[in-house]
């Protein structure tokens, strides 16, 4: 149990690596198709309006994957319901360490921050929640790709 806990200390000592490279314009890719979300389902501050969306892997696979767009104070963001720890289903929900909803991995208590671009703020998770590409337009926003990691 020590060599893991250990693993898990240098992981999370290199943690910021990755949030590094997505500053850089980390590698997504295309979706199989986009997804149009009516900007009226985001309109309300942390108001998720989930969705589903499919990608292919770099190998020729099919991936189905489920999301959740909301609207934070520093504008709208689009993450996977995947725990990048060990793939569980994320939850978007009140947390007492925050001022606004969380998503939450209730297997092994990784935090991630919306707000802050779905950084891990506590757990074992090495890297922030996977995120998709979110372009807001006139009446809608428009999700067309995803973080190849998800994948």
């Amino acid at each position: 149990m020590q060599r893991r806990a250990a693993i898990g200390q240098c992981l999370g000592a290199l943690a910021w690596w990755p949030e590094a490279a997505r500053a850089r314009g980390g590698r997504y890719r295309k979706l199989r198709e986009t997804v149009s979300i009516p900007l009226s389902q985001v309109a309300e501050l942390w108001r998720p309006a989930p969705f589903r969306a499919r990608a292919d892997t770099s190998a020729g696979r099919s991936v189905s994957l489920t999301g959740l767009a909301l609207r934070t104070p520093e504008g709208l963001r689009a993450f996977a319901l995947h725990c990048p720890h060990e793939l569980c289903s994320l939850d978007l929900r009140e947390d007492e360490s925050a001022d606004h909803p969380l998503l939450i991995c209730p297997c092994h208590f990784s935090k991630f921050d919306p707000a802050a671009g779905g950084a891990v703020i506590a757990g074992p998770a090495g890297r922030g929640a996977y995120r998709f590409g979110v372009e807001a337009l006139a009446n809608r926003i428009e999700i067309r790709e995803v973080e190849e990691e998800a994948l």
